[in-house]
């Protein structure tokens, strides 16, 4: 699973560089954009709110708990890098096949 907006960092966790798009009408995975996969979020991007709603969305995505998520940088702009914390087990391709 060559992506190159993933990168697995150790067995039980994985970098995603992520482009928001926020205020969509639903929260959806939109391809990719300048090598980051491209979200759209619903939640405006006010008071933390689209950061908020990303991380709940990815949270359903990888099927983990919000606190297993982490904004690393880019807490106030469109394009951010994500730790996730996942299970040694998890099928990233799997999950990533999904959408693509």
């Amino acid at each position: 699973m060559e992506k190159e907006f993933l990168e697995k960092i150790r067995p039980d966790l994985v970098r995603l560089k992520i482009w928001v798009q926020p205020g969509a009408k639903r929260n959806i995975v939109d391809g990719t954009h300048d090598n980051c996969l491209k979200l759209k979020i619903k939640a405006p991007a006010k008071d933390n709110k689209a950061n908020e709603e990303l991380i709940k969305f990815l949270a359903e995505i990888f099927n983990v708990k919000k606190k297993d998520i982490e904004i690393v940088s880019g807490q106030k702009t469109r394009k951010k890098i994500i730790d996730i914390k996942i299970k040694k087990n998890t099928d990233l391709t799997k999950i990533i096949k999904r959408f693509f």
